[in-house]
This record gives structure tokens, C-alpha cells and sequence, in this order.
């Protein structure tokens, strides 16, 4: 009697629970019914739809798109190339596959929107990515070894493309910073998402959450352009120079510091670059009372260490684009020179050669106007224009140096 009021119980207990829902083919059509969860999370090759007086109807995932159980979950049809490494170390010491296999999978969808994210399980987690209606792509995240199987170590190469899913978004300022700490697992990448979709989409305000200073580092090379001009009574070998234009590379590193509250278009930067200066030509002096007559070449290289500080004033300022005008100070430390003059004398044919000519200035400041154009809050070219400052400083002789430079910078 026991074991036959205990059976129905069991039996009922053992059954499916069947809930409300529907599946989409990929015609289009809506077919309505009871589903069973449990059923759907196996990734099946069949899905089965039950109603009440009707016929079952078993539909193969092949012929579906989506399968949505009311209150409980979508799943999403997606043919794709996945992850099959291991993430147990003993099992990876004779893993030796490819690394990723091809199969018809039924996605969960945990986020949907603008950037969707989806969920798959088979002997560990899988999550995916879309933006808008393109293709799902697997977020990877594996476990690799050295050469010789005895070390371990994470590739979070997830967080990489999740950096750049949001390049030139609305989110992508706010959320950066989380990006780093973020971990491969359900809670943590759907709240993640969650937040960038109603930043993105416009229900929730960026800064929110962001910092209130919010700072990105910057590398880049130049090119710049270096010319001089002399003139004044204190030196006729230097002031008669036509000194010829160079172009010189240079590079710099930097951070860009601004505001998440008020004033968000003003930059304040500080860079240190590195850069060659160059400058050489040819003059003639006439014969006067005071000058012998002569021909001149003057040669002047510097190496400079130039730290500056910047302000930068973003005019426009749209997702994926931003245009910026500004001004500051560069500080020039001299680091190596060498300055050479030749002369010949046209009056007796005699010569002589001065290394040093002058002595270089080690330290001496410019300012310096600034325009250029951020491509997607990550590329910037920039414009360079000094003014004002030298290397050379005495009396009656006014050196003007100039070294217009165009930038080209990763922000990060």
C-alpha cells in the first residue's frame, strides 16, 4: 500500500514541466504551445511543442530561429565555430585538438538589444556577442600552458573585444574602467551589458557611472617640420643664413585628463616627447667696415627631452568623432647638440671652422597653439605650432625656431 501511494507521486515528479511559449521558423511563422525548459538547455536537434487537443509537433532546430518559453528564457539558433580547450589543467596536458569545433547551437539570450549577449553550456561556459543584427561572436576565454605543459595562465582575450564592441559608443568612456576587473561569468557579464545597453540606448545617463576625472594614456609618433630664422646685428655668419627646412621624426607619451561632470569638452594633457632637431644652409656676408667678406654653413642638431602641458578645448564632439583646438607650454631639455660653422673668407682665401660655434641653450621653453581630430575616442592626428622661445640667446641676435609637428596618436 505504501509503494502504491508513493508511485503517482513519483511519476508526476519525474514528468516535465511544460510552460507557455512559442517558436518562430525560418519562414516567419509564429507557432504557439507548451515547451519544456529543461528540454531546451541540452542544445537538442528536435524541439517538441505540445498544445492542448492538438497534434505534437516536433520541429528540428535546423528549421527554427528562436524559441521563446514565456517568463523563462529566449534561445537563439546560431551555427558557429566554438571554443573546445579545456579549462582543467590535468586535461590539457594531452589536449592536442584544434581548439574549437562547428555545430547548430540553441543560445540563451541573457541580454537583448543594441549589444546582445548570449549563453551556451556544454562541458563549461560559453558566452557570445552581437551588435545589432550582425553576427554572434564567441567571447573567448581560455586557460593555455607554456611550451612545456607546467605553467597555466588565463586568456582573457574576451575583455579585448569587449573594449572594442564599445569603441565610439556612448558607453564606452563609462564602463572602460570595469572592462579589466570583469569576470568570464553569467551575473557579472549580464549586469556589464545590461548597463551599456541603457547607456547606449539612452535610459540611463553616462555619468552615472562614471568617475568624476576620467584619464586615458596615449602613445604616438611625429613628424616634424624644423626651420629657423635669424636676424638682428650680433652675428652676420648666422643671421645671413638661408637655413634650409628638415622633416624629423619624434615620439611621445602622454594622458589626457578630463571631466564626467561639468566642462566634459576640455582636455587637460600632459605629453613628454622625444625629438631630433635639424638645421643647416648656406649664407654670404658682405664687406663693411665692421665684416670681412665671406661665405658661411652653419649645421645645428639637438636632441630634445620635451615635457609640456596642454590645454585642449573639444569644439565638436560627436560618438566616433571630436575635433579640438587648444594651447600650452613645452619645456625643451637639451640632451645632446652640436652646432658647426665653416667660414671662407673671399679676401685672402683663408677658412675657419668652429665645433662648437654657440653655446645651445639646455633648457628653453616655447608655447605652442594645437588643433587635430579624435576618430572613434581612440585615433587622433594633431597639429603642432610653436611660437615664441629659443635655443640661441644673445644680445642683437634673434633666433626663432620652429618645429611644426604633426601627431599620430593611440589612445588607450
Amino acid at each position: 500500500m505504501f509503494f502504491c501511494l508513493l508511485l503517482p507521486g513519483s511519476i508526476a515528479f519525474s514528468q516535465e514541466a511544460l510552460s507557455p511559449g512559442f517558436i518562430i521558423t525560418n519562414s516567419g511563422d509564429t507557432l504557439k504551445g507548451l515547451l519544456a525548459y529543461s528540454s531546451l538547455v541540452n542544445n537538442p536537434r528536435v524541439v517538441t511543442l505540445t498544445s492542448p487537443g492538438a497534434a505534437l509537433k516536433t520541429i528540428p532546430v535546423s528549421a527554427l530561429q528562436k524559441v521563446t518559453i514565456d517568463g523563462q528564457a529566449t534561445f537563439v539558433k546560431a551555427v558557429l565555430a566554438i571554443s573546445a580547450r579545456p579549462l582543467d589543467t590535468l586535461a590539457l596536458k594531452n589536449y592536442i585538438d584544434a581548439g574549437t569545433w562547428t555545430d547548430t547551437l540553441l543560445l540563451k539570450s541573457l541580454v537583448a538589444g543594441g549589444t546582445s549577449l548570449y549563453y551556451y553550456h556544454d562541458f563549461k561556459d560559453h558566452f557570445f556577442l552581437q551588435h545589432e543584427s550582425g553576427p554572434i561572436e564567441e567571447l573567448v576565454y581560455e586557460i593555455e600552458a607554456d611550451e612545456f605543459n607546467t605553467r597555466f595562465f588565463e586568456n582573457n582575450t574576451f575583455r579585448k573585444q569587449i573594449s572594442e564592441s564599445l569603441s565610439g559608443t556612448p558607453a564606452e568612456s563609462p564602463m572602460a574602467a570595469r572592462i579589466p576587473k570583469l569576470q568570464y561569468r553569467e551575473p557579472a557579464l549580464s549586469e556589464f551589458f545590461k548597463i551599456v545597453d541603457s547607456i547606449n540606448s539612452g535610459k540611463i545617463e553616462a555619468k552615472k557611472y562614471e568617475k568624476p576625472i576620467k584619464m586615458k594614456f596615449f602613445v604616438g609618433l611625429g613628424i616634424a617640420y624644423n626651420h629657423m630664422t635669424a636676424s638682428g646685428a650680433g652675428n652676420a655668419s648666422v643671421s645671413s643664413i638661408e637655413y634650409i627646412g628638415k622633416v624629423r621624426p619624434g615620439i611621445q607619451i602622454g594622458m589626457d585628463f578630463s571631466s564626467t561632470r561639468k566642462m566634459q569638452n576640455l582636455i587637460i594633457r600632459t605629453e613628454l616627447g622625444y625629438y631630433r632637431y635639424v638645421q643647416m644652409g648656406d649664407g654670404v656676408v658682405q664687406e663693411s667696415p665692421g665684416e670681412r667678406p665671406r661665405t658661411t654653413n652653419y649645421q645645428i642638431l639637438i636632441l630634445s627631452l620635451k615635457p609640456s602641458l596642454n590645454v585642449l578645448y573639444k569644439f565638436i564632439d560627436k560618438p566616433g568623432l571630436g575635433l579640438y583646438l587648444g594651447a600650452g607650454y613645452v619645456g625643451n631639455f637639451t640632451t645632446n647638440s652640436r652646432n658647426r660653422m665653416r667660414v671662407d673668407y673671399l679676401d685672402d682665401g683663408s677658412a675657419d671652422l668652429w665645433d662648437p660655434y654657440l653655446q645651445v641653450q639646455t633648457y628653453w621653453g616655447q608655447g605652442v597653439a594645437k588643433a587635430g581630430i579624435f576618430i572613434k575616442n581612440r585615433f587622433e592626428i594633431g597639429l603642432n605650432i610653436p611660437f615664441a622661445g629659443s635655443f640661441l640667446q644673445y644680445d642683437d641676435l634673434k633666433v626663432k625656431p620652429g618645429n611644426y609637428t604633426i601627431q599620430f596618436n593611440i589612445h588607450f
